[in-house]
């Protein structure tokens, strides 16, 4: 297409360019299959990570400005135990998601801690991440987190919740969806506060 597009017929052009395009979707998803199948091996690396910066620093990252509409509020944030860039990429995310599906003029959004679980690996805080957005339909929050799973919108892979719940997968902490359509919505997740020492896991 390059070097030969001029000697090449119209057909032949189509053809390239659909196998190019093809080729390139491809490839795409084997690198997201990699990406997703290497999170186990960062989860071995934990230490513990104070929320109270990690999360201001994903909305700075964001680099939204004030014609975005965007409203944050961000509650007292505990320190848990984790990795601190797999979590990066768990607000990001979710904050990325909060912003682009929410059809209001001033988007908001709001984090905190719904409190404590003890359960028999150890401690584990509570968090949400609420935003003002259109909801989620039940049928879409019965497959949220599967790989490849889009929403009604069909934009992206649908490779970003599913990288989330892996991600808390890998932490032994929990994630669920609180929405109704029109209502906005709410992820609840729970992360560890203290080191899980696996050997303890009946």
């Amino acid at each position: 297409l390059d070097f030969f597009n001029s000697e090449l017929s119209p057909k032949v052009q189509e053809n390239l360019r659909r196998t190019l395009d093809s080729t390139s979707r491809l490839t795409t998803l084997l690198q997201v299959m990699y990406d997703f199948a290497k999170l186990g091996s960062k989860a071995a690396l934990m230490d513990e990570v104070q929320l109270c910066t990690l999360v201001p620093e994903v909305i700075r990252d964001l680099s939204y400005d004030s014609q975005d509409g965007l409203v944050v509020e961000i509650g007292e944030l505990p320190k848990v135990w984790g990795n601190d860039e797999l979590l990066r990429r768990v607000f990001l995310n979710l904050f990325q998601n909060a912003v682009k599906y929410n059809d209001k003029s001033e988007k908001e959004i709001s984090i905190g801690v719904r409190g404590v679980v003890s359960r028999n690996i150890g401690k584990f805080v509570g968090l949400y991440v609420k935003d003002n957005g259109p909801g989620i339909s039940n049928e879409e929050i019965s497959r949220l987190f599967n790989l490849f799973s889009r929403g009604s919108k069909g934009e992206g892979l649908g490779v970003g919740l599913a990288v989330v719940k892996r991600i808390i997968d890998l932490h032994f902490g929990t994630i669920s969806v609180e929405s109704m359509e029109g209502a906005g919505t709410t992820f609840v997740l729970s992360l560890p506060v203290h080191r899980i020492i696996i050997s303890s896991i009946s």
